[in-house]
């Protein structure tokens, strides 16, 4: 035994050697592949995700995500092994695989690296290796990193070199895990080639099919393949000309379908041609046309190639048309009283065979029919003559009767039948179509409609523009061409303003035309002596009202035998056309006359670009030096002139960039349009502030730039005479230039007022303000206007999201106040469900670099740049709510700008979720920002590596259908902080993803709509710590552990069935299942149940059975509402069980569960010892004393003897025999048993009887005492009044009884030395009787109504007391004082051989001390546990006696002996006994020495146990 402790010993040093100290690192040599947690790799093919079950395509290349934990100084704990900054890592990535040479981005951990990874090759053996060369302070616990994970993609070609080529499966390894990589069959290659030639002589066109198959360049035999072809409008299939291989065969012919199945050994290529008829509609069109058409090779009627072909071509020209004008001119002179236009139009190119072929073209209004003739053709070239037409024909319909085989044209003659004078032109529009007999249906040749003009225009006008001085050159020619127009000329309105009554003016009266027939032109005045050229100019003033409005130019002289050429000048006097900021057209019109009657008009545009006005801004940048920028930094760009650091805007005018003179132009009233007034009006909210100090604005003479900008002359501000500026109305800028005659730029500054500003930057908006800029003139009071718009962007809040790697978001979430205050107090961003903060297992924030704040600077542009970090404190200005799912973030100071960021896992299905991010300012939204993101499938799969995930099913109980819309909520342990939720998709499925390690509480938390809700608790755990992370529900292992399938059924429809199993007692099995047997009333069919605890999940019918043991129930669902139950236990009784049931039988109700609880109870037996004592000074100890014994146990037990006691087995019932000393112990007794032990009576030998514990309960693994003491003893009575020399024994004998009065002081403020006074009366009890005092009391006699004193730890024993004395003891009230009184045993009758106790305890205690009374069994300082001098006999039943080794008379120990001690002397309680008290608090009970004596027998009563249990000859080691 000693060898096997010292060996032990020595493995135990051993291995706790081994063990590196918590908090130890490895050393960065070497590689630390071992050290890395929760190594995984998910593989993707062409987007889709390969499990281990999945075949890989190996001619498809592979993407391999590896993603692990890297374990760093700052975790906490430390971890045993860390990875260090520039450690390695060499992971065998994959075996049978080639790298595919593409860099790998950098590992990063947020925002920070973590690593470089590459990959290098050997054989098809491929090695990743990652360097730890990122930021120091991820590993060295500087940064406060923790919980720190790594992500890389490698790009993988399958290696198909040798045998791994072969065709069928292959196994590879992919870190770790074998995968199967297919190679399929080698491909067969198909092609079918289509080509098709158009011969138009046969009509036909011709179809060749080149088709082939081959494999691995092997040609194949195309034997059940088939050939098809839709001639769906391509045309008819020509009758024999389906060939195969030269062959004519026979095709299959459906519809337009042809088809043809190749026989056995058509070895590939194989050759199909055949021909089809062109379709009627696209053989006599009369344009391009395209045939195309699509044949198929089909393998099992499935296409697996086609091939198409398109052909083109021009089909004859069926009919055609053309059109010429004659007989205009006449010597030179043009004759509109004879012109013609003939018409030709040609028909049947093709030379087809066409029946009373006829043309019909009908002639339209103007012209009149001379002639026709028909011609006729073969070559198209040379035309012979056919026939005359001499009259033309009704409805134009032109015939050659008979048929007509060659080319036909006809040729119309047509006469203008307008002969009048000719100054303009007209065009007259004619088409033909062509039909013959037994043209087929739908066929309609015809030509476009044909224009052919006739005349000409005998007047033209143009114009030129000279801007400098405001006049417009325009040029008119007039040619007659020889016509005799009687009074030729011409006539040119101008009107000086924008408008003019034609039937109001007045003219030289002999004016003979009427105004009306004449183009007004406005805005213009002739220029005096401008005209030159032909003719004569007559200017005809107009006048309305007696003032001249307008001038009409008359022009006449004119030649009508040759052309005729004049110009002369306008003056543009609208200062809306030359001053206008715009670009004008300014028409002229002149009209040609003969006499007074109008014949044609030409219309001259010249284009007018005035410049007079521009606003433009001056770029933010330019506000640190304005007038060097005043050139190059101007801009229109709204959004770059609001400098968002001093709030202002720089405005640039530009005035007068084509440097009129305001002096000297003058309108149209001749007036000089005079000084030039420009204000610029800001918006409301705007004022102007100084540009400069003590300066407004800025102002540089300048020169014409781009449009109507002008470009300052130099950097230099001027002084400009003659200008005024005035900035005392709010918001408005004047400035006079008297005169202005140059161009100029004026720079100012504005900027908002602060209630403008904070309506800008109070949310996310952006806002354009307009400002105007107004030129007038004293003279021009309309005048021109300009606005510049200035954007001002506002991103009080911002949102945005990075993906450092699949299945992670980086949000940033910035404030901007734009250095305002009071635009926000807190940011509030709520997570929709499908993206998670981490948190540890009770829902509590992980900050570190998961959550991170920084204050911004503001730059001048509105950007932000990153300044020093913000410290977050948790609950503090940083805080998550997860019930509303509301990460807050309390703004340090609303008047600076901060970015907040956090990580999110995703942990949603494929989908859209919206993240809304929300600015508020009291209870008020500032602000709010919505983002979506959309979830795909590789960012679940890879959240999934990350941590413990589950999925739940959800269906309909009845129809097993699934079912959408049903909440799930994942709460921590303590069951009300929510982890994740979900709601289940389409499908009836939800995944919840990301979950830390810990204990959870899982539950449905909404229902479909309609359905009850699922009322189960189901716990999860999720174990981390393992090289896999292990996420289990209910207990569950293994595959599938994590996987739940919740039935819903439809409201008031159906119940469930809760059916539980508790194991109690100190002797149950918690392991063993227990079988019970469900029936249902009402329910026929098998319903599902749902283990919990770790129950399997199943089902039932009526009458099986379920096996659950402790801790673990079913469920089950979906049971029909008013379902009666009965839910019965296989007995375990014989096994020691004792069953109880809740609800074992019941009815189902609707939306509820039932519960049927049942608990098995076991316990380990108890042994009862029967041990007798003989005492007295006349007892016979030899003598054998009968006991029979009761039990409520059925059954016979085992019993051991002691002393002298013989073995043996006893039911209840039977009889013992016990001599002095002697005991029995009978073992295997069960709890609870009740038991009664009942000694024969010994009186008449003199012997008095006293017993404890004689009746009892037998308490599990506990031995209870049964003591017996028989007292013989001779007595000798005092005489009244004497007192006996010394103590003797109370006086017991037959007919007499004894009494003792005990005193016990208690509490820190009693006086053990206080004397207190009692009185007793004795009813019955006639004269004096002895009493023998102890503890330091006197001894003496006494009668009723006697008194006697007692101070603490004394008694006295009164003795001799006749058989049925009724005694009183009373105790003075000592209240006064401050002492409690309590009394046990105070008052009584005495009984034949007895001796009675009355027990008097008074407590007195400083003010919350608590001392224990003889009803709380406490044990007083000086006494044995009951209230009774140290020593004193116990109990109110003790018996005087001898002692068992015949020295002395004291009392035989007796009580309950289960081996439990008292407590120590330091203070612990000895109370009065209560159920479950051991043994030796029992022994307290009767006094110090019977309790030594029980200890005594019951170490005798466990020796003899042992000995039964290890035989002599066995050794115990």
């Amino acid at each position: 035994m000693r060898s096997k402790l010292m060996n032990w010993l020595l493995v135990l040093v051993i291995l706790i050697s081994t063990v590196a100290p918590v908090g130890s690192t490895a050393t960065a040599a070497g590689d630390k592949s071992g050290v890395l947690t929760n190594l995984s790799a998910v593989v993707i093919q062409n987007g889709k995700v390969i499990t281990e079950a999945d075949t890989i395509n190996g001619k498809e290349p592979i993407e391999v995500t590896v993603s692990f934990g890297v374990p760093v100084a700052g975790d906490d704990p430390v971890p045993p092994q860390i990875i260090e900054y520039k450690d390695t890592v060499s992971l065998l990535l994959s075996q049978g695989f080639l790298a595919v040479p593409e860099s790998i981005p950098p590992l990063m951990f947020g925002s920070k690296q973590l690593a470089t990874a590459s990959l290098s090759q050997a054989g098809s053996t491929v090695t990743a290796d990652v360097y730890f060369n990122g930021d120091t302070d991820i590993f060295d616990g500087s940064g406060g990193y923790y919980g720190v994970n790594g992500e890389f993609t490698a790009k993988l070609q399958y290696d198909e070199s040798g045998s791994a080529g072969a065709e069928g499966d292959h196994t590879v390894t992919i870190l770790g895990k074998n995968y199967t990589v297919n190679i399929p069959p080698a491909e067969i290659v198909y092609n079918v080639g289509k080509s098709g030639t158009v011969d138009l002589s046969s009509r036909t066109i011709d179809w060749q099919v080149e088709i082939s198959a081959t494999q691995s360049g092997n040609s194949l035999d195309l034997k059940d393949y088939i050939f098809s072809d839709d001639l769906t409008g391509v045309g008819e299939l020509v009758a024999g000309s389906f060939e195969v291989g030269g062959t004519s065969v026979a095709p299959a012919i459906t519809g337009n379908v042809i088809q043809y199945t190749f026989p056995d050994n058509s070895v590939s290529p194989q050759s199909v041609t055949f021909q089809t008829k062109i379709p009627e509609n696209k053989y006599y069109a009369n344009d391009s046309q395209s045939v195309s058409n699509t044949a198929e090779l089909l393998k099992d009627n499935v296409s697996v190639k086609d091939g198409s072909d398109r052909v083109t071509f021009t089909p004859p020209k069926w009919i055609e048309k053309s059109g010429e004008a004659s007989g205009e001119y006449v010597g030179g002179v043009y004759d509109p009283s004879n012109r013609t236009i003939t018409w030709t139009i040609t028909a049947n190119r093709a030379m087809a065979d066409l029946d009373n072929l006829t043309i019909k073209d009908q002639l339209p209004n103007g012209l009149s029919f001379a002639s026709a003739k028909w011609e006729i053709s073969t070559d198209g070239t040379t035309w012979n003559h056919h026939s005359d037409v001499s009259v033309e024909p009704v409805n134009g319909e032109y015939t050659l009767t008979g048929t007509t085989s060659e080319m036909a044209r006809l040729i119309i003659t047509s006469k203008v039948t307008d002969t009048d004078t000719t100054t303009g032109t007209r065009t007259f529009y004619n088409s033909a179509t062509l039909d013959w007999d037994g043209k087929p249906a739908g066929v309609n040749p015809s030509t476009d409609s044909i224009g052919v003009g006739i005349g000409y225009n005998a007047i033209t006008k143009s114009g030129t523009l000279d801007k400098a001085n405001r006049e417009i050159t325009w040029t008119v020619n007039v040619d007659a061409k020889g016509q005799n127009i009687p009074d030729m000329k011409v006539y040119d309105l101008l009107v000086y303003k924008n408008s003019i009554n034609l039937n109001t003016v007045t003219a030289d009266p002999s004016l003979g035309i009427n105004l009306n027939d004449l183009t007004p032109r406005y805005g213009l005045k002739n220029v005096t002596g401008s005209y030159t050229g032909n003719g004569t100019l007559n200017v005809i003033p107009i006048e309305q009202g007696g003032e001249r409005v307008a001038d009409l130019l008359e022009i006449t002289g004119l030649s009508t035998n040759t052309p005729n050429n004049f110009s002369f000048k306008t003056l543009v006097v609208d200062p809306n056309i030359f001053a206008g900021n715009k670009t004008s057209n300014v028409s002229n019109t002149a009209s040609l006359f003969a006499g007074n009657d109008k014949l044609n008009d030409a219309t001259g545009n010249v284009d007018y670009d005035s410049r007079t006005l521009e606003k433009e801004l001056l770029k933010r940048e330019a506000q640190a030096d304005l007038a060097a920028g005043v050139n190059i930094h101007r801009t229109t760009n709204a959004a770059e002139g609001f400098d968002y650091i001093d709030k202002s805007v720089i405005f640039r005018l530009s005035i007068n960039a084509d440097g009129l003179d305001f002096d000297t132009v003058k309108n149209a009233d001749d007036e000089a349009l005079g000084a030039a007034t420009i204000t610029d009006t800001l918006p409301a909210g705007w004022e102007f502030t100084e540009i400069a100090p003590g300066q407004n604005f800025l102002v540089f003479e300048g020169t014409a730039g781009s449009g109507s900008s002008v470009n300052a002359v130099d950097i230099t501000p001027d002084d400009v005479a003659g200008l005024t500026a005035d900035f005392t109305e709010t918001g408005k800028a004047t400035f006079t230039f008297s005169p202005l005659n140059k161009p100029y730029v004026i720079l100012v500054k504005a900027k908002p007022n602060e209630s403008t500003l904070d309506g800008y930057f109070n949310r996310n908006q952006t806002s354009t303000i307009t400002n105007n800029l107004q030129l007038i003139a004293e003279k021009w009071t309309p005048g021109v206007s300009r606005n510049r718009g200035v954007s001002i962007k506002s991103e009080v809040l911002k949102k945005s999201y990075t993906a450092p790697q699949q299945g992670i978001l980086n949000w940033t979430v910035d404030y901007n106040p734009y250095a305002l205050t009071n635009v926000g107090e807190r940011i509030e961003d709520t997570l929709p469900i499908g993206l998670d903060l981490r948190t540890d297992s009770k829902g509590a924030l992980l900050l570190g670099s998961n959550i991170t704040a920084a204050e911004l600077t503001l730059k001048e542009d509105g950007t932000l740049e990153e300044g020093d970090p913000v410290a977050l404190v948790l609950d503090g200005n940083i805080s998550y709510n997860n019930t509303t799912r509301v990460l807050t973030f309390n703004i340090p100071d609303n008047s600076k700008a901060y970015r907040f960021t956090y990580l999110t896992d995703i942990t949603g299905d494929p989908g859209s979720v919206t993240n809304q991010v929300r600015l508020s300012k009291g209870n008020v939204n500032a602000e709010n920002q919505a983002v979506n993101y959309a979830i795909s499938s590789a960012d679940s799969l890879a959240t999934m590596q990350r941590g413990g995930w589950l999925e739940i099913t959800k269906t309909n109980g009845a129809t097993a259908a699934t079912l959408p819309d049903a909440e799930f909520t994942l709460f921590s342990e303590d069951g009300s902080t929510a982890i994740r939720k979900a709601v289940s998709a389409a499908n009836g499925k939800l995944t919840l993803r990301a979950i830390p390690a810990g204990q959870y509480i899982l539950k449905e938390t909404a229902a479909p709509l309609g359905y009850t809700m699922d009322d189960t608790i189901h716990t999860v755990s999720v174990d981390t710590s393992g090289p896999e992370v292990v996420t289990s529900i209910d207990g569950k292992t293994g595959t599938g552990s994590n996987l739940l399938t919740v039935v819903n059924y439809l409201e008031n429809t159906v119940g469930n069935l809760a059916i539980s199993k508790t194991v109690a007692g100190n002797d149950g099995d918690l392991n063993k299942k227990f079988t019970f047997t469900v029936t249902f009333t009402g329910a026929a069919g098998t319903y599902s149940y749902i283990g919990t605890g770790g129950a399997s999940n199943g089902t039932i019918s009526s009458g099986g059975t379920i096996a659950l043991a402790h801790g673990e129930g079913i469920v089950i669902t979906g049971l029909p509402k008013d379902t009666e139950y009965t839910v019965t236990e296989t007995d375990y009784s014989s096994e020691g069980y004792h069953t109880s049931s809740i609800d074992a039988v019941g009815v189902i109700a609707a939306d509820d569960t039932q519960s049927a609880a049942f608990t098995n109870t076991k316990d380990k037996p108890g042994s009862l010892v029967i041990s007798k004592t003989v005492a007295g000074n006349a007892a016979d100890r030899s003598k054998k004393f009968d006991f029979t014994v009761q039990f409520s146990a059925s059954g016979e037990y085992e019993y051991f003897g002691n002393d002298g006691a013989a073995d043996g087995r006893i039911e209840s019932g039977d009889t013992i025999s016990l001599a002095h000393g002697e005991s029995i112990a009978i073992t295997g007794l069960p709890k609870d048993a009740a038991y009664s032990v009942t000694e024969a009576d010994y009186a008449a030998d003199g012997y008095t009887e006293s017993s404890i514990d004689d009746t009892g309960i037998i308490l599990t693994d506990s031995v209870m005492t049964a003591s017996f003491v028989n007292t013989k003893n001779v007595y000798v009575p005092s005489e009244p009044g004497s007192e006996p020399s010394e103590p003797s024994a109370p006086d017991n004998s037959p007919g007499r009884g004894s009494l003792t009065i005990t005193k016990s002081v208690t509490g820190d403020a009693g006086d053990r030395g206080k004397r207190f006074n009692f009185s007793i009366i004795l009813n019955g009890a006639a004269g004096f009787y002895s009493f023998t005092g102890s503890g330091g009391a006197s001894h003496g006699s006494i009668q009723s109504g006697g008194s006697f004193s007692l101070a603490h730890g004394e008694s006295i024993t009164i003795s001799g007391l006749p058989e049925g004395t009724n005694y009183v003891v009373t105790e003075e009230d000592y209240a006064g004082e401050g002492y409690v009184t309590s009394s046990s045993g105070s008052s009584g009758v005495i009984h034949s051989g007895m001796t009675h106790s009355a027990a008097f305890i008074n407590t007195k205690d400083t003010e919350n001390h608590e001392e224990p009374s003889i009803e709380d069994g406490g044990d007083i300082e000086g006494n044995d546990g009951e209230g009774l001098p140290d020593g004193e006999p116990a109990g109110e039943d003790s018996v005087d006696g001898d002692s068992v080794d015949g020295d002395s008379d004291v009392a035989t120990p007796v009580g309950n002996q289960s081996g439990e001690g008292n407590k120590d002397s330091e203070g612990a309680a000895m109370g009065t006994p209560k159920t479950g008290d051991t043994s030796f608090q029992q022994a307290a009970k009767f006094g110090l020495i019977f309790f030594l004596l029980a200890l005594a027998a019951l170490f005798l009563t466990d020796s003899i146990l042992r000995s039964r249990k290890y035989p002599k000859n066995e050794t115990n080691q």
